[in-house]
Parts: C-alpha cells; structure tokens; sequence
C-alpha cells in the first residue's frame, strides 16, 4: 500500500463556476488544450485501451466467466465509442458560467435544483468503473489515470456537497463499500486486480490514517460471504482454481472494523469455469460444495450445510456437482439427475437429466428452471426444463428458446434465437408474441420487477430500450435511442448517452428526452453513470474548465 496523503484543505462551496480545488493537481484547468495535441492523445489512449480491454477480456476468457461473451460483443464498440466521444469534444463549445442543463428537471441538491460538481479532475484523471459510492455521511470517489483507466490511483473522501475532499489512499484500491456490521465503516481491497493476495483494509474517512489490514488475503483471488455474524472468505490459490480455503470471521463488539480470530472451515470446491465459489448463505448457514477422491480418476463431491453458530456439519447431498438454493427449495445435480427438493418437507424428485454446470441452474421463490447447452456450451437457447413451485407443475421448453421467467398470469417469458420475446402458456400450448427483433443474447437482458428490458433492433432513430411486462400485457418502449450501456434509475426511467457525449433521461410515455449534462465521458467499462442512491446518479465530465465528477437528483421526473 503507498504512503497515504495528508489531508487536502480547502471546500468546494461554489456549485457554479468558482475555482475547485482538482483531484491530483494544484491548480484548475482553464482552457482546452489545442486540437492537434488532444488528437495525438486520443490516438495513444486508443491504443492503451484496446491493450487493456483486451487483456481484460483475456482474463475473463481465461477463467471461463460467463461475462466473457459479452467482454467481446462490447469490446470494439466500447473502444470505437470512446474514441468518438473524445473526437467529440474537440468541436464542444466551451462551457462556463453561462453554460445551462436545458430541460431536465431536477430535485433540489445541496442548495441548488441542478447538478453540482462534487470534485474537480484534474487533467489526464478519470472516474475509475463505478467509482463513486456513499459509506456513511461520505461519498468515496475512485479516480484512475486516463492511461490505466481500469486501475485506481488514488480515492477520495468528501461530504455529501463535495465539501471537506480528503486523499484517504494512494495506489490501487477497489471498490469501497461497507458491512451491516459498521454501516458508517468504509473498506477496501488495497493492491491491483491480479495479486493474489491483496489485503481486504479499513479506510479512515478523514484520511489522517493510513489504510488499516483487517483480513490479509482477504481480496483478489477471494470470495466473499456475508452472514448474519460475520464474513466468510474463500481464498482460491491461483495455481490450483478448483477448490478454495474457506474461512469465517466472526464480527466483534465494538465499534470495529475488527474480527474475532478467523475459525477455518476447510475446503470447498470452486466452479473454475466460472472462477466462482457457490456458497450461498442464510442467516449464519452456508451451503457449499465439497469435493472429495473417490479413485484415482474422479473427483466427487457432496453438497454440505453449516452452522456457524456450532460449527456443525451436514451433508445434503451426496455425489452433488452443482446447485441453487432458496429457503424452500434446493435444485441440486448430480451424475445422471437433476433433483429438487422441498427444503420444509425433505421431500424430492428428479425433474430432469441433462449434464449441465451450476450457472445453468436457476431457482426463484416462484420458479426452477434448468438451462440445456447448446452446442457453445452456454446456457443460452437450448431449451430446458421449468417447474412452477406454486403449482406443483413441470414443463419442458424446446431447443432454440431459453426461459426466463414465471410471469404473473402463469405464463412464462421465453426469449427464441430468432430475437423475439414469447408469452407462452406451457399447459395448453399456446403462446403470445410480446416483443420481435429483440437485440442480444440472454446476457444482455435486464429483469427486474416490472418485467424483461431490453434493446430492440435499430430504427432510423436508433436502438430502442422496450420492456416486457411479467403481466403478460404489451411491451411498452422506454426510449427510442440507446447505447448499449444504458441503465435505468430506481423510477424506471432510461439514462443513457446520446450524440456521442450527451447524458439524457427518457421520460415514459412521452419518450422525450431530456438533457442531463453535456461533455460527458464514459467510464471505463462503458457505463455513463453510477447510480449511488435511488434515483441519485454519478458522472464525469471532461469539457474544459467543467471537468470533473458531478451528482444530479433526477427524483423529479419531468413535465410531459
């Protein structure tokens, strides 16, 4: 861990255009420097990102992550946006006290109906992926050089209105978040992604201390487990990805961030091709999968409950490879047989055959559903087998289709190959067409309580955003142009990039756009804000004198 910086004087108490102390430098860039040489950037920065997307994209390829489909959809467009976004900027108009926020409408923020910039960047800073989060009655804000945008060198501290900006580290440090334990407690991994054995540290909100260790390899190749009395860590040894060290740190009295002395739980199995351990807790039980030799040639394994109150052990399970679980029910495989089981009954039965790994596994409170390979070895349209819990009914889906969801009518969301989205009714045989030229594959959709979202194929506007309800009613479009990196905010609406560097939030219904703020760049990763709290967004401008991480309330949505 590098030597930590004092702490920085000073409170940005202007939200308009008074002069902000910058992230790293000592004074506040005034003007944009020439063409030709933000030019000659773009083109080495271009290339420093393809090196690193690509090796980025490597290393999830390597471990097999089921993100690495979509590492390489996004790969080139990410690149090729980014480099417009910065050619973009070259012919902004200069912004300055005069500049306004058009037609978006905000609620009041620190004293003020817009947004506010919470910290200056100085120049060749970026917002590191995702970088801004609220521990406490603080935001920590994850800044990267422009060169390394996937690294973070240093993380700032700073209050709710950008006042107080402290350094509270230098060097590598991601993300900062906090345990239910000490809500008001941030902690971080300190140390790059691929060392194996970073440290799991304890930041001081004032950055008058340096980072504290409080699990030593407690991060990188290591996977954490909240439980109701502590925290489990998985330690996976970079040499052999199949099984991990697990061990359990109960909390302490006190204020903390401190543990009572690590008890070791032994070893559980890893699923390398997902470079992921599949524990899954509740309360203070885990359940995990442990391998053991059976012969020389095979390795089994079994599925185990533990009690980290007695430390006692259960098997659930012999001979189990693989498995999902709810307080309910348990979806297990095992050679030969895919089971579920009545968690309050005990009782089970085997609703299917097929050899499938654990992400092709999937369980819900009202629903089970297994994904059959196809062909790629993905679990993505080759059909499979569902059961509705509630009803006590099994049903198969064909190949060429993957089920999504038990939708509230007792239909089921099932997307085809062919890019259309199905109502289907699996006991009569009958089925609905929601929504057709679906864009992506299974990856790329999002789900959440309202239903399915997810870009249409392109118009001459652009990409649509449409949402398939879970009622069964008609797809409603939520906005009529996306990237493919567009979120939507706690109300529903769409947030997304327009005009290569234009942040926009869409109204429903109107489908109007409205301005958030111009100049806008990127993140590394793609995505164009972070949203810290409901409806509560992050983002990060590079035009001129207004570069710099900004907050806007988007809690009120706009007229018509």
């Amino acid at each position: 861990m590098g030597q930590v910086e004092g702490p920085i004087d000073g409170c940005l108490k202007d939200r308009g255009c008074a002069p902000a102390i910058a992230a790293g430098s000592t004074s506040q860039t005034s003007a944009r420097p020439p063409a030709a040489e933000l030019a000659g950037r773009l083109g080495g920065a271009k290339e420093l990102l393809v090196d690193r997307t690509g090796r980025a994209a490597d290393r999830l390829h390597s471990h097999g992550s089921t993100l690495r489909s979509r590492a390489r959809l996004a790969y080139d467009d990410r690149v090729t946006r980014a480099a417009r976004v910065a050619l973009a900027l070259l012919v902004l108009p200069a912004a300055g006290c005069g500049a306004s926020y058009a037609d978006a409408t905000f609620s009041p923020l620190c004293g003020s109906a817009a947004p506010f910039k919470l910290l200056a960047l100085g120049e060749g800073e970026m917002l590191s992926y995702r970088g801004v989060s609220r521990v406490g009655d603080r935001y920590y804000i994850e800044i990267a050089d422009d060169t390394h945008p996937y690294m973070t060198t240093r993380t700032y501290s700073v209050g709710l209105c950008g006042e107080d900006p402290r350094i509270v580290a230098s060097g590598p440090l991601r993300p900062v978040y906090a345990l239910p334990a000490w809500p008001d407690q941030p902690l971080a991994c300190a140390g790059p992604s691929d060392v194996f054995d970073s440290e799991l540290v304890a930041l001081d909100p004032l950055g008058e201390r340096a980072p504290e260790v409080v699990i030593e390899q407690g991060c990188s190749n290591a996977f954490h487990t909240e439980v109701a009395s502590g925290l489990v860590v998985t330690w996976v040894p970079p040499d052999e990805p199949w099984y991990g060290s697990a061990r359990y740190f109960p909390y302490s009295e006190g204020d903390g961030p401190a543990f009572l002395p690590e008890v070791g739980l032994g070893e559980v199995s890893v699923d390398w091709s997902e470079n992921a351990v599949n524990m899954v807790a509740f309360g203070d039980d885990i359940l995990y999968i442990r391998s053991r030799p059976s012969d020389i040639y095979v390795i089994a394994s079994d599925l185990y409950r533990r009690s980290l109150s007695d430390l006692s052990e259960v098997m659930l399970a012999a001979d189990a490879t693989a498995f999902a679980a709810t307080s309910t029910h348990l979806l297990y495989r095992r050679p030969g047989a895919v089971v579920l089981r009545d968690r309050m009954s005990g009782s089970e039965s085997i609703i299917d055959e097929a050899d499938v790994s654990n992400r092709c596994l999937e369980l819900h409170e009202r629903e089970a559903i297994v994904h059959h390979t196809a062909g790629s070895g993905e679990c993505d349209f080759g059909g499979g087998v569902v059961v509705d819990l509630e009803r006590g009914l099994r049903f198969e889906v064909a190949d060429g289709r993957r089920p999504l969801r038990l939708m509230d009518d007792g239909r089921w969301l099932v997307m085809t190959r062919s890019n259309q989205a199905l109502s289907v009714d699996l006991e009569r045989g009958e089925e609905r067409l929601l929504a057709d030229e679906v864009a992506g594959s299974w990856y790329a959709f999002q789900i959440d309580d309202e239903g399915l979202v997810a870009r249409k194929f392109p118009d001459r506007r652009g990409w649509p955003v449409a949402l398939i309800p879970l009622d069964g009613s008609e797809a409603e479009i939520l906005a009529r142009r996306s990237t493919e990196n567009f979120q939507r905010i706690a109300d529903g609406r769409v947030v997304t990039m327009v005009e290569e560097s234009d942040l926009v939030v869409v109204e429903r219904g109107t489908l109007r756009e409205h301005l958030i703020d111009h100049g806008v760049l990127e993140m590394s990763g793609g995505a164009a804000m972070v949203e810290v709290e409901p409806d509560l967004i992050a983002y990060q401008v590079v035009d001129g004198e207004r570069r710099g991480i900004y907050l806007a309330d988007l809690g009120a949505p706009a007229d018509g």
